[in-house]
């Protein structure tokens, strides 16, 4: 879901994006799932999210009908120019071929849930998988950005959620961003 799935590197973010920095959202050592566990901070609204009967776990934690959440406080009123994102997971219970790694915004109260894109069965390779975000997602992700200066720099979180047998090792959200936005919201 507004994925291209892809060997995508730094490189193609700078290419497309000439000149500007990208800026790096991370969570989970890469560490081949070795213990201890990674720890996670889910935001409130994803907490709230999260639903209760299965275990909210850390990075490199075995799930058996567990969650797993984090979240990350992006750039404010800015359009994004390229994003990738790049994660490790795999299995850990049997019945993880309906798990989904889903990333967006989740609102107050915990719904609902603004996604930008989703993974099905993440933990299918049990290797580094790196996705670019199409233009469609981007324009998600500049929504969750502010773009249109309708969002406080508390409600620009990225929200990540797996759900519900799979592990997550770790995950990085790479994010060039546009220009900056004027005041009648044209970047």
């Amino acid at each position: 879901m507004h994925l291209t799935p892809t060997g995508a590197a730094i490189a193609d973010g700078d290419k497309a994006c000439p000149d500007q920095p990208y800026y790096l959202y991370s969570g989970g050592k890469k560490d081949n799932f070795a213990l201890p566990a990674d720890s996670a901070y889910p935001s409130p609204n994803l907490t709230a999210f999260i639903p209760a009967g299965g275990p909210s776990v850390a990075c490199d934690t075995p799930m058996a009908d567990g969650r797993f959440g984090d979240s990350f406080n992006l750039q404010n009123t800015r359009s994004v120019c390229y994003a990738i994102i790049q994660f490790k997971a795999k299995t850990s219970n049997g019945g993880s071929s309906n798990d989904g790694l889903t990333f967006g915004h989740v609102e107050p109260g915990g719904a609902p849930f603004d996604v930008v894109g989703q993974v099905i069965f993440p933990g299918a390779v049990n290797a580094v998988q790196s996705y670019a975000l199409d233009a469609t997602g981007r324009s998600l992700l500049s929504l969750q950005t502010g773009v249109l200066l309708d969002k406080t720099p508390d409600q620009s979180i990225f929200d990540l959620y797996l759900q519900d047998d799979t592990k997550l090792d770790f995950f990085k959200l790479y994010v060039w961003y546009g220009p900056n936005c004027t005041a009648n919201g044209s970047c």
